[in-house]
């Protein structure tokens, strides 16, 4: 069969991340890919959300996605905040949970 193997990841793989920074602001980190380096920026928060763009950068590259439209993607895509949100507060229940 003719199936295509990508890999992705910190290190031999055919697009590896780098450099992950994190913030109040997101993560920030690089992207390799056949001797090219994307610098990402992602409001999500979590070092290991670089893995999981990683591998979305990977995908969209390899169905023809060009670079610059994934970044801006990237750096626009909030993710499942409501997940994050916070829903009760605690201080003012008899529980106390927040």
């Amino acid at each position: 069969s003719n199936k295509k193997i990508v890999t992705y990841g910190q290190t031999d793989a055919d697009y590896t991340y780098d450099e992950v920074k994190q913030s109040q602001d997101g993560l920030s980190f690089n992207i390799n890919q056949a001797g090219q380096t994307h610098k990402i920026n992602s409001p999500l928060i979590g070092a290991f959300q670089a893995e999981n763009i990683a591998g979305c950068f990977a995908l969209a590259g390899e169905i023809g996605i060009p670079p610059k439209k994934i970044i801006s993607a990237i750096g626009s895509f909030q993710g499942l905040k409501r997940r994050l949100e916070k829903r009760l507060n605690g201080n003012n229940s008899k529980s106390g949970i927040t």
